[in-house]
């Protein structure tokens, strides 16, 4: 016969599957932009695993798509915080979420330093920094962010937006702050679908 332990391992497996496949299709959902779709399946995915990060994640994501800002609001509240990191990371994305800045840097801080120094992460953070005005506290983080690898562009665009802002707040027509101009045209030129691309071409 199947052992009670070997029984409970196919109930979780059978469980995992069926929560992977809600995300997958709620992913495709969401990219092709059918956010009713995507809603629906990530909270599905939500109910299945209560607190699971990507599900969350992915059903705030949705609803700031879908205009819907206060749905950040309603998963602070379904967040129990419980002071490990990762829902310090979700309660930063849920402040971010609904442009309380402030509240969610030290949320964001709380989870990097307890360990998930992920970019994401890390970009949200240098993110709510650019948003308060905290422009060299922004560059910092993003500096920290271009030194892994993989995809940086997300960082990079938001570096060439904290130089150009930084480069229009000149005093006597000197930067306040020393940076590399020569970096920033290259930002420029990496960011092909870049506001900043118009605005250096004195388009915007």
């Amino acid at each position: 016969g199947v052992s009670v332990d070997e029984s409970l391992g196919e109930a979780s497996a059978a469980r995992e599957e069926k929560l992977v496949q809600s995300l997958l299709i709620g992913y495709d959902a969401l990219e092709s932009g059918d956010f009713e779709t995507a809603e629906m399946r990530f909270l599905t995915a939500m109910q299945d695993d209560p607190g699971h990060e990507g599900a969350i994640l992915a059903w705030i994501r949705t609803n700031l798509r879908m205009g819907n800002a206060d749905a950040a609001q309603r998963a602070l509240v379904s967040i129990h915080y419980d002071g490990t990191r990762e829902t310090a990371a979700l309660r930063g994305y849920c402040f971010a979420g609904y442009s309380d800045f402030k509240k969610a840097i030290p949320y964001f801080n709380k989870a990097i330093e307890g360990g998930l120094e992920t970019k994401g992460l890390l970009t949200g953070l240098a993110y709510c920094h650019f948003q308060i005005g905290q422009n060299y506290e922004a560059i910092e983080i993003v500096d920290r962010i271009r030194e892994m690898t993989g995809d940086t562009s997300a960082a990079d665009l938001l570096l060439a937006r904290l130089y150009v802002r930084i480069w229009q707040r000149r005093i006597n027509g000197k930067p306040i702050y020393k940076f590399d101009t020569e970096l920033l045209v290259n930002l420029i030129e990496g960011c092909e679908d870049s506001p900043m691309k118009s605005f250096a071409e004195g388009g915007v």
